[in-house]
């Protein structure tokens, strides 16, 4: 057809219903994985992607700092199209204007998601055009996002009232909708954080073969102390590992999540939209200690 293009399914989580297009070898395996089933088609505009969390309530919608999306790394062992993290740092580095349209563009659909008798917490994936720097809403996540969690620690370490926190208090009476609205500035303020998703390698089960132990550390691995959440960092150059870091022994199938990593250090050059060095040496290391080991897949079963 001359160009590249994205098609999607109304559903799908971590790229399992997108798929990208620019052969015909592409085409005809998208066909081939989602049938006769209704897609959305979008031209390709790269991978530069922003995420946002909001809250709809009954008379008006508050919008928090935004994230650039991490999808696709390779580091991460994560295939064009899949979640692998967040990076809060790298927002950051947006045009202002830019994400002035993505915060005006998460109200507007909030107060329609209120139309149709929505209430509460929601997100939205934006896709940026670099050539123009605008920005395209591509995906809406009526619920807790993977980016909400990690916002909730880091508005929590920087003393604010989390947005997810507000959004709860809100429903149990325990705060008023007036007084969640007057906090708008609040939420749109910056935070520290990113945290980046290790997965197994895209075929083939995988056999933990090392012995890692959740917690801090530091930036070459080295163990620090016990800890779950980002307030259990101490230096801007510390690492939390978690996310149900496997034992030794454990099986995983292919694309698993592995574990996460936490930190409040800039993760993506957005400029370039690769990772900074740091993260990747991390990645390399974190695999390592892993010590992932290909295993049949009948022996997996």
């Amino acid at each position: 057809m001359g160009t590249s293009f994205v098609v999607q399914l109304a559903r799908g989580t971590s790229g399992s219903g997108t798929a990208f297009i620019g052969s015909e070898q592409d085409h005809a395996a998208a066909g081939a994985r989602f049938g006769v089933s209704p897609v959305w088609v979008t031209p390709d505009l790269g991978d530069l992607s922003v995420n946002i969390n909001a809250i709809a309530m009954e008379d008006g919608v508050v919008v928090s700092c935004p994230s650039v999306q991490l999808a696709g790394l390779s580091m991460l062992c994560s295939q064009r199209g899949m979640y692998c993290g967040n990076d809060f740092v790298a927002a950051r580095d947006l045009p202002a204007a830019t994400v002035g349209d993505v915060v005006e563009q998460t109200a507007s659909i909030g107060r329609w998601l209120t139309s149709l008798g929505f209430r509460g917490l929601y997100g939205l994936d934006f896709v940026l055009d670099t050539s123009s720097s605008k920005a395209y809403a591509v995906d809406l996540n009526p619920r807790w996002q993977g980016s909400t969690a990690p916002l909730t620690l880091a508005e929590y370490k920087a003393g604010r009232l989390p947005l997810a926190v507000a959004d709860m208090a809100w429903r149990m009476g325990a705060l008023g909708e007036t007084e969640v609205l007057r906090l708008q500035d609040e939420f749109s303020r910056p935070v520290r954080a990113s945290h980046i998703s290790l997965r197994c390698r895209a075929s083939g089960w995988s056999e933990v073969a090392g012995n890692l132990r959740p917690g801090v550390y530091s930036r070459d691995l080295a163990f620090v102390r016990p800890g779950l959440r980002l307030n259990d960092l101490e230096r801007p150059d510390e690492l939390l590992v978690t996310g149900g870091v496997p034992r030794p022994g454990a099986r995983m199938g292919p694309k698993a999540h592995a574990l996460r990593v936490a930190s409040e250090q800039q993760v993506l050059d957005v400029g370039r939209l690769r990772p900074l060095p740091w993260s990747e040496a991390a990645a390399r290391m974190l695999y390592q200690a892993l010590a992932l080991k290909p295993v049949q897949e009948e022996a997996a079963r």
